[in-house]
């Protein structure tokens, strides 16, 4: 089973991720997102980096308080983020978005990561696209409303490892 966590901007569901993940043995593999300083950059980075951002990892951009992705940036940096390397037995995906909604090789690599082995831990954006409803739609896919109301409540509450290990 996978576990998405879905919710209005700044609810803290990344934040949730991460105690989540934390609270488990898992050694994740994957990619998070992230917007520089500024607001105006978008990178696209694997779950464990902690250097500085680099402009190759750029994936968008804002402009006119409108973001929009960089042609190709999402396919050429996201597929080998969700290739498993030896010893990752989890997959992050924070987070997936409207951005990617001409990406069709990151679309392509997130749907197959769904289909393979390993369980999957995400954020995934509440708006409807054909992309985000296939991710939502996946028989393996749980989702999980986050609001700041509850966001606490979850973190003590949410057993990940159980819903992890379901492959009903």
């Amino acid at each position: 089973m996978h576990l998405f966590l879905t919710g209005a901007i700044g609810v803290g569901k990344s934040t949730l991720l991460r105690a989540l993940l934390a609270r488990t043995g898992r050694t994740p593999g994957g990619f998070r997102t992230c917007w520089d300083p500024t607001g105006q950059s978008l990178y696209l980075l694997s779950w464990d980096w902690t250097g500085p951002l680099r402009p190759r990892d750029r994936a968008a951009r804002r402009t006119d308080r409108c973001a929009q992705a960089l042609p190709g940036r999402f396919d050429r940096l996201g597929p080998p983020l969700l290739v498993p390397r030896p010893g990752q037995d989890l997959l992050i995906m924070d987070e997936l978005g409207f951005l990617e909604r001409d990406a069709l090789r990151f679309q392509r690599a997130v749907l197959d990561a769904l289909d393979g082995p390993l369980p999957v831990l995400g954020v995934i954006k509440p708006r409807p696209s054909p992309f985000l409803d296939a991710v939502r739609a996946h028989p393996l896919v749980r989702i999980v409303p986050v609001t700041t109301a509850d966001r606490d409540a979850l973190r003590a509450s949410l057993d990940l490892e159980a819903v992890l290990t379901d492959r009903r």
